[in-house]
């Protein structure tokens, strides 16, 4: 039995991007692809939504304009420590990565990135975070 389209559990994202155009595009693509996405701009209303409600996915900017994604990242992981976290960035140096994996990020993707591509990567992330729930 298939449950009609508005009863299913759309994923929730958070996504942290300080560039309107960036946040706008990315969210429509999103939004789109049947995800319910709530956009901030600043590290400060990525934590107060997070102390808000619940989301399913993190997706992080790095360069924000009141800190650096991977303090961000570990803030949001330990208040929700099950939620996967995607970078999602311009910054494609090697030592931006590390400090985003160390600090609890579960993929690291550099812009530009098609919205397919994008959704793709989200989907295998909540697969997995799924999977690794059951286990």
């Amino acid at each position: 039995m298939t449950l009609p389209k508005d009863t299913l559990h759309r994923n929730r994202i958070l996504y942290v991007e300080d560039n309107d155009d960036h946040r706008y595009v990315i969210t429509l693509s999103l939004e789109r692809s049947e995800y319910e996405v709530v956009a901030v701009a600043t590290c400060a209303q990525a934590v107060a939504q997070a102390r808000q409600r619940k989301f399913d996915i993190f997706l992080l900017d790095n360069g924000l304009p009141d800190g650096e994604g991977a303090c961000l990242c570990f803030e949001l992981r330990q208040l929700s420590p099950q939620t996967p976290v995607i970078f999602f960035t311009t910054a494609p140096d090697a030592e931006a990565k590390v400090a985003a994996l160390e600090s609890g990020a579960c993929a690291y993707l550099t812009k530009p990135l098609d919205g397919y591509t994008l959704t793709q990567e989200i989907e295998h992330v909540l697969r997995r975070a799924t999977h690794s729930l059951r286990d």
